[in-house]
């Protein structure tokens, strides 16, 4: 491809200003997500978070599937000759595309963020406690399920018991360590070290995790959830959302999609840092691919977070 060529279409990707352009980059995703799936799945693994890291890989793809299939819209007919024209659903959408933010920021929060194995054991163990603890609220009768639910509760008291006599837990002050307690009994997990000081991170602000410039996702999580539930302001919007004179629709799905194919970007690119083998796989794709699997990490996090030099090929 001419570097002409090769800048003109990476520019009308890179934009995604319409939703097929939209779909056509989401579908360079679904290729990679897919290719690394079935490429890597007997990769040695060294632990059983590994495991779940793998796992999560392919609750991106089947998301950003569902996506795919969201973008080509839905219509009906009723028996009595009633149509509605196919239209995208936007609020189903964003509360797709809020699934994928949840997933990608927490792909962060306990893989990629922690700056130390100790970090990592200690943040994975709150991600399974928070999990587990979940589950023992449900109502069960069967006897192989309380087993279950039994068995759990003896796996968290086990990590809990981890976790307090772990060496970064005794070097934390008191008052981190009585923090670090109520988020295990909150079910938390979000939380991150500086300076060997514990901070906590909510659902808002969590993309300022991510390495992310600026304030290019302030008031994403807000603004998505707004959308996904049933508030007024969700219901009031979604009657303004279908007029023929606007389409508005049309214009708020190109801008979670652009949101979406961001997220996606950065998940690749901390997937890939956990996994360095994938690398090599990724560096076999076309030019246009890399380019597009990684613009959207660099242009919102920098060059430094680039996964290859590929960007540089633009001149």
């Amino acid at each position: 491809m001419e570097l002409k060529e090769l800048r003109e279409k990476y520019s009308y990707l890179m934009r995604a200003d319409s939703i097929e352009a939209s779909k056509e980059v989401l579908d360079i995703f679904l290729e990679y997500l897919f290719l690394v799936i079935r490429k890597h799945a007997k990769d040695k693994l060294s632990s059983q978070a590994e495991a779940d890291a793998q796992m999560v890989n392919q609750m991106i793809f089947t998301k950003a599937n569902s996506i795919k299939k969201i973008l080509e819209g839905t219509e009906y007919k009723s028996k009595d000759g009633g149509v509605l024209n196919k239209i995208i659903d936007p609020i189903v959408v964003a509360s797709m595309v809020r699934a994928v933010y949840e997933t990608v920021c927490m792909f962060h929060i306990v893989y990629t963020k922690p700056a130390t194995k100790q970090e990592h054991d200690l943040i994975y163990k709150l991600w399974v406690i928070g999990g587990l603890k979940y589950r023992q609220n449900f109502p069960v009768s069967q006897p192989k399920n309380v087993k279950k639910l039994e068995f759990e509760a003896k796996q968290i008291e086990n990590l809990e018991s981890q976790i307090e006599s772990s060496e970064l837990f005794k070097s934390l002050i008191e008052t981190d360590q009585i923090k670090l307690k109520k988020q295990i009994k909150a079910k938390e997990y979000k939380i991150y070290f500086e300076d060997n000081k514990l901070k906590i991170a909510y659902w808002k602000d969590s993309w300022k995790l991510l390495g992310i410039r600026n304030d290019l996702f302030e008031g994403i999580y807000a603004d998505l959830s707004l959308k996904s539930h049933p508030s007024y302001v969700s219901v009031f919007q979604f009657e303004q959302m279908f007029s023929k004179d606007t389409e508005a629709y049309k214009r708020i799905v190109c801008t979670n999609m652009k949101n979406c194919l961001a997220l996606l970007s950065i998940f690749v690119a901390d997937y890939i840092k956990l996994f360095p083998n994938i690398l090599k796989t990724y560096n076999q794709l076309d030019t246009m691919n890399q380019l597009m699997l990684d613009c959207h990490n660099t242009l919102f996090r920098g060059t430094e977070f680039s996964i290859n030099d590929s960007w540089k090929k633009l001149g």
